[in-house]
């Protein structure tokens, strides 16, 4: 499980969090839309593009997320 794991580092999300933290590729979390659109929400939820270009390949390869949640997010697909 520790493969499907993404080390955020806390200088490139400051004011969200406060040590490096690990994110967890192998299991879908969701959101509700209303939540989304918090004024946190600016920073909360959002990746920066470089870890976004790794966080979704390794979300793609996991095996743990079923065909039914991969078509909803349209993981691994173009």
């Amino acid at each position: 499980m520790q493969r499907f794991q993404y080390i955020l580092k806390a200088e490139d999300y400051k004011g969200v969090l406060t040590k490096d933290s690990r994110l967890d590729c192998a299991q879908l979390f969701p959101m509700k839309a209303k939540k989304s659109v918090a004024v946190r929400a600016e920073r909360v939820g959002h990746l920066t593009a470089e870890d976004e270009a790794k966080v979704l390949p390794l979300v793609a390869s996991c095996g743990f997320i079923d065909a039914h949640m991969r078509k909803v997010y349209r993981i691994g697909q173009k």
